[in-house]
């Protein structure tokens, strides 16, 4: 499409027809991103004009520089908002068994398993691998599970043990 622009131009004798399909930058006139008040273009902004006199260079160039845009800056709270109110649920799920999980469970487990929440005094404790959801349920038949629910105040009748997929960037796990 900008091939038949340019030849449209160059036929015209290198003026634009009304027709023609070469981006400009910013939407102003052809003059390096610069508009009839000579200010830069919307997607000029600290960027030189183009180099090449070529139209269809200056086209692809123009597009380069309209389509690469930095991502907006966000604000440190805006992005923890959401973050801060899952915790809060997670902590509110577990009704304070998280304390009580961190001071009972060995700490290699605790690295690769969470609590995630109580229903009808049954802890859910989730895993992401097969090994340390194994090495769990051995904790848990050699005392773990008594230990647990002494801890806990008899809150806890049972702990069920779930395997979790978690992905880079899941938010899955809390506590």
């Amino acid at each position: 499409m900008a091939k038949k622009g340019a030849k449209r131009a160059s036929k015209a004798g290198g003026r634009a027809l009304p027709g023609d399909a070469a981006p400009r930058a910013g939407g102003s006139g052809g003059s390096g991103g610069r508009g009839r008040t000579g200010g830069r273009g919307r997607g000029a902004e600290g960027m030189p004009p183009p180099v090449s006199l070529d139209p269809v260079v200056r086209a692809i160039e123009n597009l380069r520089r309209i389509r690469t845009r930095a991502e907006p800056k966000r604000e440190v709270q805006e992005i923890m908002t959401p973050e801060v109110a899952r915790l809060r649920h997670v902590k509110a799920a577990l009704g304070g068994l998280d304390e009580q999980w961190e001071t009972v469970v060995p700490p290699e487990l605790r690295e690769r398993c969470w609590p995630r929440g109580v229903s009808r005094r049954v802890l859910t404790v989730a895993t992401d691998n097969a090994a340390a959801m194994y090495q769990l349920s051995m904790w848990l038949r050699g005392g773990g599970e008594v230990a647990l629910r002494s801890a806990t105040g008899q809150r806890v009748s049972r702990v069920k043990i779930e395997m979790v997929a978690l992905e880079e960037g899941d938010g899955e796990r809390g506590g």
